[in-house]
């Protein structure tokens, strides 16, 4: 019983708290454990530690965001802030058909219950608001389209040479 009740301390403290061993040692001597017990509790402890920091902690993921890199050999867009929005479709579906299917995707979603409460008006509008379910095909799986950016993004226009 003695040993479960050392291993549920052991757990509480190297999983959950980042405590100073010195203080577990403290804690231990204060609630009258042996000091045999003691030392394997504080050596397991730094065994867990030592772990910790061999492993490197990923730490919290940075938010990233989608850029558009479009060629421009000819420098027509050079002047331009354009956004646009990054879909995805089909390997052997046409991107000719896109603006097709964005049109059929908002008045589907129009013609909805809540398509009629706020109807979508413009090609933004409809990537930004329109439920996925809006832009999947029933009769062919092949022209399904999904949308990866909901709010638009920073078109790059480069001259397709890189810097030497």
């Amino acid at each position: 019983h003695r040993e479960k009740s050392l291993f549920r301390i052991e757990r509480l403290i190297y999983k959950n708290m980042k405590i100073d061993i010195s203080k577990v040692a403290q804690a231990l001597k204060e609630i009258n454990v042996s000091p045999a017990d003691s030392r394997k509790v504080i050596e397991k402890l730094q065994l867990e530690s030592e772990k910790d920091k061999k492993e490197p902690s990923s730490g919290p993921k940075s938010k990233k965001q989608f850029v558009i890199v479009a060629s421009d050999t000819k420098g027509i867009l050079k002047s331009e802030n354009l956004v646009g929005w990054v879909l995805q479709i089909e390997e052997s579906a046409s991107p000719a058909t896109i603006k097709d299917r964005i049109n059929k995707a908002a008045f589907s979603y129009n013609n909805s219950r809540k398509g009629r409460l706020t109807p979508v008006s413009t090609v933004g509008e409809t990537l930004e608001n329109v439920p996925r379910r809006f832009f999947k095909s029933d009769d062919d799986d092949s022209t399904n389209t999904l949308v990866k950016t909901k709010e638009p993004v920073l078109i790059i226009a480069s001259d397709n040479k890189l810097a030497s």
